[in-house]
């Protein structure tokens, strides 16, 4: 049977964290040291950031026209099928 390789991982992860303290940024500036150091290239894509209109994170209404909402005690009609 093959071993499951997570186990491993996760040996791994807790070496490597525990060597930085388990910080995150010295973990970062860590791997990229092992980056410069390989002598490797590497691509570095700079931040996303989202767009304003497209951003999903956004209320339906603004909170000053809930006073505004028009409440009609009518049945609404049927639906269309």
């Amino acid at each position: 049977m093959i071993p499951d390789p997570t186990d491993a991982i996760r040996e791994i992860k807790h070496r490597l964290g525990a060597q930085s303290g388990f910080d995150v940024h010295r973990i970062a500036e860590e791997a990229r040291r092992r980056q410069r150091k390989s002598g490797r290239k590497y691509l570095t894509l700079p931040p996303r950031r989202p767009d304003a209109v497209t951003a999903g994170n956004h209320p339906m209404q603004s909170s000053g026209d809930i006073g505004r909402l028009e409440v009609d005690d009518q049945p609404s009609p049927p639906a269309d099928r």
